[in-house]
């Protein structure tokens, strides 16, 4: 983890909020420690999805916080190296963007993970998580916002549409818009949607955003929502 790619995410974030007119995020500690876990696991365990190595989503891992939710969602991403460009990459792909301009979400975490010495099959070196949330209690709608989801996007600029795998692009970057994105609500529905892009890879076939029981839900670079 790094405090300081923590704070520059978090001012990106709330810069982009404050452009379309609405509240800043206020980065809260439990929210942290979800997104942060979920980086490192990514990290050391090789994989890259909203799905934990566990079968744990967005949720399980908010709710084993003690974080206590009405509305809670995620955007992961990996490969790269900068927050300006993992913000933007994000902003670029709609699933990832309607996250972040949210006005539903109030606080946010956001974790980071460098493995620099990154040798297995997914090998992105850097692992980058936003978990969003809302408090019980402090959500301004009675149901559960629309469920939103994406698909994968490859392309150096994370923009455009394209359907390849990381290893088919000459400098992969990879934002995780999903595959088979997916946002739950307390009846189980689901609702996918498809995206690609230039150069940047997004991709995420367990992309998800949850909203339980009307609690609403290398240079290689990666996102996914």
């Amino acid at each position: 983890m790094s405090s300081q790619l923590i704070n520059q995410v978090l001012e990106l974030t709330n810069a982009e909020r404050a452009k379309a007119g609405l509240k800043p995020l206020t980065l809260n500690n439990r929210l942290t420690q979800a997104a942060q876990g979920h980086s490192d696991s990514m990290a050391a365990d090789d994989f890259f999805s909203h799905t934990g190595v566990d079968g744990s989503d967005v949720s399980d891992r908010v709710q084993d916080t003690g974080y206590q939710y009405s509305y809670t969602g995620e955007n992961i991403a990996a490969g790269q190296k900068t927050a300006a460009e993992v913000v933007q990459g994000w902003m670029d792909s709609p699933g990832h963007r309607a996250n972040i301009l949210n006005a539903d979400y109030t606080e946010i975490g956001i974790g980071y993970e460098l493995l620099e010495n990154d040798s297995g099959s997914v090998n992105y070196h850097h692992y980058w998580t936003q978990v969003f949330g809302t408090p019980q209690g402090n959500s301004n709608q009675p149901n559960p916002p629309q469920e939103q989801n994406s698909d994968p996007i490859t392309g150096k600029d994370d923009s455009g549409d394209s359907t390849g795998n990381s290893s088919d692009l000459e400098s992969p970057n990879l934002v995780d818009t999903a595959k088979n994105d997916s946002a739950t609500t307390s009846s189980g529905s689901k609702d996918n949607l498809t995206g690609t892009s230039g150069d940047s890879l997004m991709a995420g076939d367990d992309d998800a955003v949850n909203f339980p029981d009307n609690e609403a839900s290398s240079d290689k670079n990666q996102f996914d929502f």
